[in-house]
């Protein structure tokens, strides 16, 4: 079976942060299939035990899935405090 992402999924593969857009199953003898599209196109296949899915930050939690964020950048995660942030026009 296989299942076409619409939306799409950003993960993290062994090979970096990725987009997930198919799921190939080829049944319950082999492990499920993630075909993502990597940095500059290039399209790699992974099983299921390579692919972790990122987590919604706006439900608390935060990111739960750690990455190789250069050490420059940094995310904004004020809303996670609580405060109220709203600023309406």
């Amino acid at each position: 079976m296989m299942l076409q992402l619409n939306p799409t999924i950003d993960v993290k593969t062994p090979l970096g942060d990725g987009e997930a857009f198919f799921i190939i199953d080829y049944g319950v003898n082999v492990n499920t299939v993630w075909v993502c599209r990597m940095a500059g196109g290039e399209v790699k296949h992974f099983y299921s035990d390579d692919i972790r899915i990122y987590d919604n930050p706006m439900n608390g939690s935060g990111w739960d899935v750690v990455t190789k964020i250069p050490p420059t950048a940094k995310r904004n995660m004020d809303f996670l405090k609580g405060g109220n942030n709203d600023k309406t026009i």
